[in-house]
């Protein structure tokens, strides 16, 4: 248990040996009118989800890209990702919620899947086809945990907030389709 707790604690703990230089681009990258996100997003870096991105980016065809993790503190945001062409090279920007990385835990491991999925397949690809890349990398029962946790989520934030945060209705669906796919 110690063990757990100090892995935990460490992959928590924010990277220091960032420029200032790193950080302005960051905030930069991670401001909402870049890349539509509703709320304010800012810089943030968690070892452990970029180790999971870095992990994943490595089954697709993108070689040397920079990962770079926005969070926002905003009820019911949950995760997104987008990969960008910067001065500098590829940029694989990725959002997450606050609340939402507090709530999933370890699930968040199929969700950062989810989103380097994405760039692996067209974009007019449905979620299901992501999903099954994510099945591949991570597990049948992993991707299908992390869906329920999503759904607990988003119906938790909604019941205890003033708005009803969409895509629960989207997210059982793939939940459906996902179950019978075979690993």
């Amino acid at each position: 248990m110690r063990v757990l707790l100090t892995i935990l604690l460490c992959a928590l703990l924010p990277l220091t040996a960032q420029s200032a230089t790193d950080i302005t681009a960051h905030e930069r990258l991670c401001r909402a009118e870049a890349h539509g996100a509703i709320g304010r997003w800012t810089p943030f870096h968690d070892r452990l989800l970029h180790m999971y991105a870095e992990e994943f980016l490595r089954h697709t065809e993108i070689r040397g890209a920079t990962v770079v993790f926005c969070v926002s503190e905003s009820p019911g945001a949950t995760a997104w990702g987008m990969l960008l062409n910067t001065g500098s090279g590829q940029t694989f920007l990725v959002g997450v919620g606050r609340r939402f990385i507090r709530a999933m835990g370890t699930e968040m491991r199929p969700v950062i899947a989810h989103e380097v999925a994405h760039l692996t397949v067209d974009i007019r690809a449905s979620e299901h086809a992501v999903d099954t890349i994510g099945v591949r990398w991570v597990g049948k029962s992993a991707t299908i945990s992390s869906l329920k946790e999503t759904i607990r989520f988003l119906e938790y934030e909604s019941a205890h907030q003033l708005i009803t945060f969409g895509g629960v209705g989207d997210l059982k669906k793939r939940l459906v389709l996902l179950e019978g796919v075979s690993e």
